[in-house]
C-alpha cells in the first residue's frame, strides 16, 4: 500500500458510531491510536439514553474525548422521561415475573425508539459534517432497522465517504457461523443505495463461511472484508487495559481477604441454561469456602431470575460493577457459564480459567481450542476448580493459547494488530 509512506503527511477527521455505550470497548483501541496520532476524532453513541463509564473516562482523560449523544440532545424533555420510565418498569416487571406485562412494555419501549429515531430533525445531515468527514467507523449492528444510521449511510454514499464496520464483540459459538455472516448484503442487497463499505471481520475460523461476502456489490460498490485480527484482546491492548482501569470510579468489592476469589461470569439468559447455572453455584457454595464475585452481564442489572430462584439461601453472591478486566485480576479462578469473548482477556493475562461449557446451549470455540479448561458436567466443573485452588495445577497450556490466539486475535502474527487497523484505515481513505 502506497500511502503508508504519506499518512504522516495529512491528519484526517474520522467519525466513530458506537450502538450502545458499552460496545465502545472494542472500538477504543482504534479511536485512542487516530488521537493520539493528531488526527480529529469525533465518537458518538445514537443510543437513546446517555451513559458514562470507565471507558469514557478513559478517552476524555487521554484525549480529551467526549462522546457525543445526538439523540439525547435532541430530544425532548417527554420522550427523555418516557425512556427513564420504560426502563424503570421493565426492571421492575423482571423482577417480579411479570411476563405478560413485561411483553407489552418492551413493544412499546422499541415503538417509543422507533418514533424518537424517526423524527425529522434525524433525517438530514445534521449529526455528521459530511463535508469535513473523511471516514465514518460504525460497529457492527443492523443499521436496516436504525433510521438514522440508514440516512447517514445515505449521505455517506452521496459524499463519496468510506464506512469501515468493525465488530463489536466475538461471538463463541460454534454453531453461529454462517448465521448472519453480514447484514449488510442481507438486509441491504441491492435494493437501498449505492454505498462503499469495508467490512473488517475479526474472525479467521469463520472467515471461509463469509468469503461470499466478498466481492458482493452493494449498489455499485464491492463490499471488501478484511481479517485483521482483535485489537480488544490483542497482547498491546491488555497491557494497556492496566491504565484503563484506574479510570473506574466503580469501588472494588468489599471479600473476606481470607478467602480464594471466584469471578462468575455469565452470558446473556438466552444463551444458558438457568438450572445448570444454578446448580453449580449451589455446588461451589457448599464446596468451597470462597468468595463468589458475580459480574453483572453489560445489558442486564442483575443475575438471570431463572437462576436466582433456584439458588440455595447460603449462596451468597458478591455483586461487583466494576469492569471485568480489574475483577479478573483480582480472582484466582474465572468462572465462565455461556459463550462471552470477555473470557479471552483472562486468557491473553494468564489467569486461570474454567469454562461451563454444559451450562451453555451452544458449544463453543473454547471447547475446541482449550479443552483441558473445560469441563463438561458440574463434577467436572467442581474438580477443576480444586485443582486450581488447591492442588496448583495449571489449566490452559501453552500450545492450546497460541492456537486459539492465531484463530481468533493475531491471525496474521501482526507485531501490532491495532497499527495494523490504523494503516487500513487510513488506506481506504486514501483510496477514495
Amino acid at each position: 500500500m502506497k500511502y503508508k509512506e504519506n499518512k504522516m503527511q495529512k491528519k484526517y477527521s474520522v467519525v466513530f458510531i458506537v450502538r450502545k455505550i458499552n460496545d465502545l470497548d472494542h472500538m477504543l483501541p482504534l479511536i485512542c491510536k487516530f488521537a493520539k496520532e493528531g488526527n480529529f476524532v469525533r465518537v458518538m453513541t445514537l443510543d437513546v439514553k446517555k451513559i458514562d463509564n470507565y471507558l469514557t473516562n478513559y478517552m476524555y482523560g487521554k484525549h480529551n474525548l467526549k462522546v457525543e449523544t445526538p439523540v439525547v440532545n435532541n430530544i425532548n424533555k417527554i420522550s427523555r422521561f418516557l425512556v427513564f420510565i420504560f426502563d424503570k418498569f421493565i426492571i421492575l416487571a423482571e423482577n417480579n415475573r411479570w411476563h405478560t406485562l413485561l411483553k407489552y412494555l418492551k413493544f412499546i419501549y422499541r415503538y417509543t425508539k422507533r418514533r424518537i429515531l424517526s423524527r425529522e430533525d434525524f433525517k438530514d445531515s445534521a449529526i455528521i459534517d459530511y463535508d469535513n468527514t473523511d471516514i465514518i467507523i460504525v460497529d457492527k449492528t443492523n443499521v436496516i432497522k436504525n433510521k438514522i444510521y440508514k440516512n447517514i449511510t445515505k449521505h455517506a454514499s452521496v459524499n463519496n465517504i468510506p464506512i469501515i464496520r468493525l465488530q463489536h464483540g466475538i461471538d463463541m459459538r460454534l454453531t453461529s457461523i454462517g448465521d448472519n455472516s453480514d447484514l449488510l448484503v442481507h438486509d441491504y442487497g441491492n435494493k437501498v443505495f449505492d454505498i462503499y463499505y469495508s467490512i473488517v471481520e475479526i474472525y479467521q475460523e469463520t472467515f471461509s463461511c463469509r468469503e461470499e461476502c466478498c466481492g458482493k456489490k452493494i449498489g455499485k460498490n464491492e463490499i471488501k472484508t478484511f481479517v485483521l485480527g482483535n485489537m480488544r484482546f490483542s497482547k498491546e491492548w491488555v497491557k494497556k487495559y492496566k491504565e484503563i482501569e484506574e479510570f473506574d470510579k466503580v469501588s472494588d468489592p468489599q471479600v473476606d481477604i481470607k478467602k480464594h476469589n471466584i469471578v462468575i461470569i455469565i452470558s446473556a439468559p438466552h444463551f444458558i441454561y438457568a438450572d445448570k447455572v444454578a446448580s453449580l453455584l449451589n455446588a461451589v457454595s457448599d464446596r468451597f469456602d470462597v468468595n463468589i464475585i458475580y459480574k453483572p452481564h453489560t445489558r442486564h442489572k442483575e443475575i438471570d431470575l431463572r437462576v436466582k430462584e433456584l439458588l440455595n439461601k447460603n449462596v451468597r453472591l458478591i455483586y461487583s460493577y466494576k469492569n471485568t478486566a480489574s475483577l479478573m485480576s483480582m480472582s484466582d479462578i474465572v468462572l465462565l457459564c455461556g459463550n462471552s469473548s470477555v473470557a479471552l482477556h483472562a486468557v491473553i493475562d494468564a489467569k486461570p480459567v474454567i469454562f461451563a461449557e454444559y451450562t451453555t446451549m451452544h458449544p463453543t470455540y473454547y471447547s475446541k481450542y482449550l479443552k483441558e479448561c473445560t469441563s463438561m458436567s458440574e463434577d467436572e466443573a467442581l474438580s477443576n476448580i480444586e485443582n486450581i485452588l488447591y492442588k496448583n495445577i495449571k489449566c490452559i497450556k501453552n500450545n492450546s493459547k497460541k492456537k486459539l490466539v492465531s484463530a481468533f486475535i493475531n491471525p496474521n502474527n501482526s507485531k501490532d494488530i491495532i497499527e495494523d487497523y490504523y494503516n487500513l484505515t487510513c488506506d481506504l481513505i486514501h483510496t477514495q
